[in-house]
């Protein structure tokens, strides 16, 4: 258990007692990686945390979400931005099979006899 004294300030969900397997299993993920944006969402809902831990995971926690809705943005921005550069990459690529295409072909080689001899 992270405190026998924790905070219920931004708690949503019952506070599950210290030893029950989930709230184990979250404050010790939280513990090894206080970076885990699921863990610290399940402490700070189930309200796990100390007061002072509580309040600075909570300023955490809203980064950590603004970051992953930006990280969204940019994934669908580039995927929209690659898909454009395809499509361009395929039309450009088109364009120059059609124009070889459209090339004279080139001028037929010599005979073996037109050739001039090294003697």
């Amino acid at each position: 258990s992270v405190s026998a004294n924790t905070h219920t300030g931004p708690r949503r969900k019952e506070t599950p007692p210290p030893g029950a397997g989930t709230r184990v299993f979250y404050e010790s993920l939280y513990k090894q990686n206080p970076h885990s944006l699921m863990a610290l969402k399940y402490c700070v809902e189930y309200g796990c945390l100390p007061r002072e831990e509580c309040e600075k995971a909570v300023e955490k926690l809203e980064k950590m979400k603004l970051a992953q809705k930006e990280a969204v943005r940019n994934r669908a921005f580039n995927a929209v931005k690659t898909e454009e550069a395809v499509k361009k990459r395929r039309v450009k690529e088109e364009n120059e099979s059609t124009e070889v295409e459209n090339q004279a072909p080139p001028p037929p080689l010599p005979d073996h006899d037109d050739l001039p001899h090294l003697s």
